[in-house]
């Protein structure tokens, strides 16, 4: 049971890291790919461990595991579509802007309207 227990270290190093990268992502840290890197690493790791037999809590595990990518994937897409969108109301506000400030000022008026 030597690369059992293997696979279970790696596997309970893979959700710390995980979880520090999950937590890095939520906090805003402008550089987490020194974790993304490592936890990529602990991922090929872990599928050369990978036993012929798992439990059913492993499994689990590894699900969890896995997932996080993908949750930390998800987040990095919606901070750049947010961040998109955020640029284009101000580039439509700029071009507003833009138009207002070329257009000519009022004309004034020769007729007398005070009475």
């Amino acid at each position: 049971m030597p690369a059992r227990d293997e696979f279970l270290i790696a596997l309970a190093a893979c959700e710390q890291t995980s979880t520090a990268l999950l937590s890095a992502v939520e906090a805003g840290a402008p550089d987490s790919t020194g974790l993304a890197e490592r936890r990529s690493g602990q991922i090929e790791v872990l599928t050369a461990l990978l036993p012929a037999e798992l439990g059913a809590g492993d499994m689990e595990r590894l699900k969890l595991v896995l997932n996080v990518g993908q949750e930390v994937w998800l987040k990095a897409l919606a901070e750049k579509l947010s961040a998109t969108r955020a640029l284009a109301s101000l580039q439509r506000a700029l071009q507003v802007a833009r138009q207002l400030g070329t257009a000519s000022a009022p004309r004034t008026s020769g007729v007398d309207c005070t009475g």
